[in-house]
């Protein structure tokens, strides 16, 4: 495997450099980006654009106000442009400072700062082609910090806020990890004379998304201590608060990769004795200590969980339903550490946005399964993952069925994973849902039959309203590809058994479960839901059984490769139906078997599996 040299930034950097000077102006380039154009919706952050706009507020809230210009998902184009504005401004001010939040990555040994149109494609070994893709369609950190070292300003600040994972990838597929692993930030930068450098986590650490700034923030609002001060409290603040963050998520079981991390900031410094005496607010009313700074954001916390719990925050219940899915127990708001992804409001105190969710927490990542099989009980049904893939859907063309049936084999690629319900819907489960059970073999565990397509819908909708999902998620039934990837689960036989179907390990005609000793249909000829032989990736009754409704229409396959097919042909009425049942025999049972029935059509071997998808789904 290609090991490349790049580090995603997880660090913010503040650089001040003091010279004398006679001008009292103060300026700011403050920059914020959310949203890329390049980059997959994972690598979309949250709260970049939100701290960029806390910290220019702030500045502009201090006596003397700095002159502040905000940048929200700033293209290229647009940062060269105001950063070459902002250096006019610079000579001879009191104070230069430039803020960004966002993506920034290492390249050997360079930094580089990406913004909304960065467009520079996967890392390539060829490093010289990089590092000019890089500098063509991102900021070079040096540069600028060049730049600012030219300026006449009294006292040079730059803060970069780029906690991020890192969102390229190699060319080769690889990987982007850098010598000390892919989460451990910018490479470090050597102050020059006169400056500091300031780092939201210390080397080898991972910063929690809105939480260095906020508490920077407020301590530049609040206090009127020198700048090393400034800092100082800062670093124990943030160190102590991460602490108790990770601590609880820990206790609570949070996977670790959702977990807010401990982390402290670093400072490295060479300033002049002027810089040393530089303070951000001067009329603020003098800070008494550490402690009661601490006292102030404990205060602050609280008033914040008591919002929290007056609002009932559907944020709050989602996550919740998250930790259920995870079988780790409720996950209630804790009581301290809330995160403190903020802005000010007009009266300057500091309003939350999170719904007590851990900073840097995405619902919607949290929803992905690991690995193929993987089993989480989400809204109380055990639900399997199924992951992103590819696999040849349809019947080989050299088996005649592959034309009569119209089974004709075709690559199908699922850019997303999905989650598929472990065995089929059971009658407890659609009683629980819709109030009712129509079911001809009635038991509360054998699955739900006697259903039309449109009765599922019906279920599903219901479904969505009593357990709604994160955002981009939804309960759906499975498209007929994510039904025949889930059912073969990496096999190409015939059926996920082999090119046989065992009497004893699936309800068809002819198996053992579905006739008595003289040769008549048993009056329960379903087995309980989970009774039988799953496929490797834990999956039961996939053949046979009950018939399973999927959302597409009928319609004739692709003859080439497709992506994420779903069939929305009006031209039929008629809508897929898989895995057959117990009146079927094994022919009609086969993994790339289909049939088509109207949506208001209803029998005792149709029945249904339910699926939490991303993509479908037509309501």
């Amino acid at each position: 495997m290609m090991s490349i040299a790049i580090r995603l930034s997880c660090l913010v950097l503040v650089f001040v450099s003091a010279f004398s000077v006679t001008a009292a102006d103060r300026v700011a380039l403050v920059i914020g980006v959310d949203r890329y154009d390049t980059l997959p919706p994972e690598a979309q952050l949250e709260v970049a654009v939100q701290d960029a706009t806390l910290l220019a507020d702030t500045l502009e809230s201090v006596d003397p106000p700095f002159q502040v210009t905000l940048l929200q998902d700033a293209d290229w184009k647009s940062a060269q442009t105001s950063f070459d504005a902002f250096l006019d401004q610079a000579k001879n001010a009191e104070c230069a400072l430039i803020y960004f939040a966002g993506h920034g990555v290492e390249y050997h040994g360079e930094n580089f700062l990406l913004v909304k149109d960065s467009d520079v494609g996967n890392i390539s070994a060829d490093v010289q082609r990089m590092k000019r893709r890089l500098g063509t369609g991102a900021i070079s950190l040096q540069s600028w910090v060049d730049s600012l070292d030219a300026s006449q300003a009294n006292v040079k600040l730059v803060i970069l806020d780029c906690c991020r994972d890192n969102p390229l990838q190699a060319e080769d597929g690889a990987g982007t990890r850098s010598t000390v692993g892919s989460r451990q930030g910018l490479a470090q930068v050597t102050p020059p004379t006169g400056t500091l450098i300031s780092y939201s986590a210390d080397a080898g650490q991972q910063a929690n998304d809105g939480l260095f700034t906020p508490v920077l923030a407020k301590n530049i609002r609040e206090s009127n201590f020198p700048i090393l001060r400034v800092f100082a409290t800062t670093r124990e603040q943030v160190r102590e608060i991460s602490e108790s963050w990770a601590q609880a998520d820990s206790q609570k079981g949070i996977p670790s990769e959702f977990r807010r991390v401990r982390h402290e900031p670093a400072e490295y410094n060479k300033l002049n004795v002027a810089g040393m005496d530089f303070c951000f607010n001067k009329s603020a009313a003098p800070a008494d200590d550490i402690e009661s700074m601490e006292a102030k954001i404990a205060e602050m916390e609280k008033q914040l969980e008591e919002k929290r719990k007056q609002k009932g925050s559907e944020m709050v219940k989602r996550f919740n339903l998250i930790s259920e899915a995870l079988e780790k127990g409720t996950i209630t708001t804790p009581s301290q550490g809330t995160p403190m992804s903020t802005r000010t409001s007009e009266t300057g105190t500091l309003k939350d946005t999170t719904g007590g969710l851990p900073a840097g927490f995405s619902l919607s990542r949290a929803m992905e399964g690991k690995s193929a099989g993987e089993v989480r009980t989400i809204g109380g049904i055990p639900m399997v993952w199924c992951p992103a893939g590819d696999f040849l859907m349809g019947t080989p063309p050299s088996n005649p069925l592959s034309a009569q049936q119209g089974e004709f084999q075709h690559k199908v690629t699922f850019s997303t994973g999905f989650w598929m319900a472990k065995t089929e819907c059971s009658q407890e489960q659609w009683e629980s849902v819709v109030g009712s059970n129509p079911s001809a073999f009635k038991t509360p565990e054998r699955p739900v039959d006697s259903v039309s397509y449109e009765d599922c819908l019906k279920w599903v909708e219901a479904k969505n309203k009593e357990v709604p999902l994160p955002l981009g998620w939804k309960w759906s039934l499975p498209s007929e590809a994510q039904w025949e990837y889930a059912c073969r689960a990496g096999s190409v036989t015939a059926f996920h058994f082999g090119d046989q179907l065992p009497k004893d390990q699936a309800v068809f005609e002819g198996s053992v479960y579905t006739r008595d000793l003289n040769g008549e249909l048993k009056a329960m000829p379903t087995v309980s839901t989970g009774s039988l032989k799953a496929n490797s990736w834990g999956l039961h009754e996939m053949h046979g059984n009950v018939s399973e409704w999927c959302l597409d229409h009928s319609a004739p396959y692709s003859t080439g490769p497709v992506t994420d097919p779903i069939s929305t042909s009006t031209e039929n009425q008629s809508y897929i139906i898989r895995g057959g049942y117990y009146g079927l025999y094994p022919i009609d049972c086969r993994s790339a078997s289909r049939f088509a029935l109207s949506p208001g059509k209803k029998h005792p071997g149709s029945g249904f599996r339910p699926a939490v998808v991303k993509k479908f789904g037509p309501w």
